[in-house]
């Protein structure tokens, strides 16, 4: 089973509505897609935990969705595992939780397995463009516009923040890391570059906690297979004093974001045809960036806030 066809963002934006309704007619029609149950059983809340009735709707009706508008199929039976890997990998990981970081991203064996099986379900797919980002996901929307293909802009990445059943339970945030280590491992067989784009160079990122180690054991596990992180060291802008840029990025609460790379001499503005100057060392690109926002501290065109939080986020490798 694969998929022939890998879905833009723009799909997804596109089908929010049809899934919307199926939703609806599923739960007017006593709904249960895979597994009916009488309309008196949805909980009353609607904002609904992960592991009910709704969660389960939501998930298994976008993929079907999905699976419909693409050249491959997710047959009932992959669609019905998947849930079920995603349900108790929920429940498995709260305990996780209490203990060690460490623990949370490598000791849940559903979550492991649900990320193994989107992988070979082709859902985790990057084309030829993979990126990696840290300082939150303004930062995945940036690169995306400039042409890269983020984990959120994969078809995992994108269904699950289509129907975000993730954002009720922090149980599932650590799912990511999962995705995050299987992104990445698609690059074993051969090799490539990788772009990682750093607002904030934070030691518990996922970008270096689990992608950037994740990319490094390859290269150590296979010498045959060479790969290229470029990190692209940002810096924001006071968006009042930037009016117009096409590259600015909104995020949910209506703010609008605008970055530049900062290189030897420093600020350039990014376009998909021009790159500017990128690191392989991510420490260079953390010395360079907290040398530029110190010396730089007090400029009214930057982003005071940012500038203030990164200064303040210390990092080491």
């Amino acid at each position: 089973m694969t998929f022939i066809a890998e879905p833009e963002e723009a799909y997804f934006q596109d089908v929010q509505k049809r899934v919307a309704r199926s939703l609806v007619c599923a739960l007017l029609d006593g709904g249960g897609l895979g597994n009916p149950s009488p309309p008196r059983r949805v909980p009353l809340d609607y904002q609904f935990k992960h592991v009910t009735m709704l969660a389960e709707l939501k998930f298994k009706t976008a993929l079907r969705d999905f699976s419909r508008h693409t050249a491959g199929k997710l047959f009932n039976k992959h669609i019905n595992d998947l849930w079920d890997l995603l349900a108790t990998g929920i429940v498995a990981q709260r305990p996780l939780n209490q203990e060690e970081r460490q623990n949370r991203k490598t000791g849940n064996p559903h979550f492991r397995q649900f990320a193994r099986n989107v992988a070979n379900s082709q859902l985790l797919n990057a084309s030829n463009k993979l990126a990696l980002w840290s300082g939150g996901r303004i930062i995945s929307d940036y690169a995306t516009n400039l042409g890269y293909k983020c984990l959120e802009a994969t078809a995992i990445g994108g269904l699950l923040d289509l129907i975000k059943i993730y954002r009720n339970d922090q149980s599932l945030w650590s799912l990511w890391d999962y995705l995050a280590a299987e992104f990445c491992e698609q690059l074993r067989a051969s090799g490539g570059e990788v772009h990682a784009f750093v607002r904030t160079f934070d030691n518990k990122a996922s970008l270096f906690e689990t992608e950037y180690p994740s990319l490094l054991a390859i290269v150590r596990d296979v010498p045959s297979v060479r790969i290229i992180v470029k990190f692209h060291v940002l810096v924001e802008l006071n968006a009042n004093r930037v009016p117009d840029d096409n590259l600015a990025v909104v995020d949910e609460d209506g703010k609008r974001h605008i970055f530049r790379s900062l290189g030897v001499h420093g600020l350039y503005r990014e376009t998909k045809g021009l790159q500017p100057f990128t690191y392989e060392d991510p420490y260079e690109g953390y010395l360079v960036q907290k040398a530029f926002l110190e010396s730089n501290k007090n400029d009214p065109k930057l982003e005071q806030e940012a500038l203030k939080r990164t200064l303040a986020t210390p990092f080491a490798l």
